[in-house]
């Protein structure tokens, strides 16, 4: 007659079985990171939405136990970091009260002189590169 072995050992020598096949830590944690790289990258790029992205990190591993309250924390963190780098652009640019620059609160500068205002850096680069001709090096 065969005998089985009890349910208590064919357990323990699944685990020790699985335990051997599992990744260990360093090696989920590696995968995780790798993982979380590539959805933020993904979303820095505007490939993914905020949503998608927290979704995805919650498929990785991340320890996120609610994606709408999480959503709602990255937005509000956004914002206010958003409103920070803003106050700081104008302290540096000595803004007004009401946080427009001195000289543009006072109708003079780049209104004053006939240029356009209120483009970002990368147009305001091409716009000036464009008015003044290339220079030659011969």
């Amino acid at each position: 007659m065969l005998a089985y072995p009890s349910s208590i050992d064919l357990s323990s020598r699944t685990l020790r079985v699985l335990s051997a096949l599992a990744p260990s830590l360093a090696e989920a944690m590696r995968t995780i990171r790798a993982k979380a790289f590539v959805v933020v990258q993904a979303y820095g790029a505007g490939v993914l939405s905020l949503e998608t992205a927290v979704a995805m990190l919650m498929d990785a591993g991340y320890p996120i136990k609610d994606a709408a309250e999480e959503v709602a924390r990255i937005r509000h963190s956004a914002q206010r970091e958003s409103r920070v780098r803003v106050e700081e652009a104008a302290a540096a640019r000595g803004g007004g009260r009401d946080g427009q620059p001195q000289e543009a609160a006072a109708g003079s500068g780049a209104e004053a002189a006939g240029q356009e205002t209120g483009l970002n850096p990368g147009k305001r680069a091409r716009t000036a590169s464009q008015a003044s001709p290339p220079m030659s090096l011969a």
